[in-house]
């Protein structure tokens, strides 16, 4: 009896990893799972402030601690504090994301195990967050 319990929550549980991912789109303010797609395909190959800043919503802001952070207000700003904004560590956090597994909230959509926050801000969806600490 104890086998067949054992067995039937052994089976329980693989099936709820074999679930696909929810559809964090909405939470992160795109129109549907395709438009989300297309964005983190993007933001998995940026790798520089060109690439990288259709991807933001302006004002960007960086963490660098828990209580030290700067705003990125622009593409020009962007490109003046990439390496400092989006360092090695955050982009291979973001490159080696597997788009079936993200996490979505009221807050938006994080890539990166938390590097990144994605939402819609000022009329825009984009990264609004990056914690680079």
């Amino acid at each position: 009896m104890r086998s067949i319990i054992l067995s039937i929550l052994l089976f329980c549980t693989l099936q709820s990893f074999a679930k696909a991912q929810p559809d964090c789109s909405g939470d992160a303010g795109f129109k549907d799972k395709q438009e989300l797609t297309k964005f983190t395909d993007s933001l998995r190959t940026a790798d520089s402030a060109e690439s990288m800043s259709p991807l933001i919503s302006y004002p960007l802001t960086v963490n660098e601690t828990q209580k030290k952070h700067f705003l990125i207000k622009n593409e020009a700003e962007l490109k003046a504090r990439f390496e400092k904004a989006f360092s090695s560590e955050i982009l291979k956090a973001i490159h080696d994301q597997d788009p079936k597994v993200m996490f979505c909230n009221y807050q938006g959509l994080t890539i990166g195990g938390g590097a990144v926050w994605i939402n819609k801000k000022n009329g825009k969806t984009g990264i609004f967050v990056v914690n680079a600490r």
